[in-house]
């Protein structure tokens, strides 16, 4: 998100970058601004799934 109270949502450029450098790295967990969001296994894969699910939804 650009800007969560505002529920923005990234520019497309921004989300591609952050994947592609993100794709370098291995990580399990993910902890989220809020106490309960924080996923425990798969992180990269999430990411990465997330980010194709964002990028597909704002091309079509």
């Amino acid at each position: 998100m650009y800007s969560y109270p505002n529920l923005i949502p990234e520019r497309p450029p921004v989300v591609r970058r952050a994947a592609e450098i993100l794709a370098g790295y291995r990580f399990e967990a993910i902890y989220g601004a809020w106490w309960d969001a924080v996923i425990r296994a798969d992180g990269e894969e999430i990411v990465q799934r997330s980010a194709k699910r964002y990028l597909d939804f704002v091309s079509s």
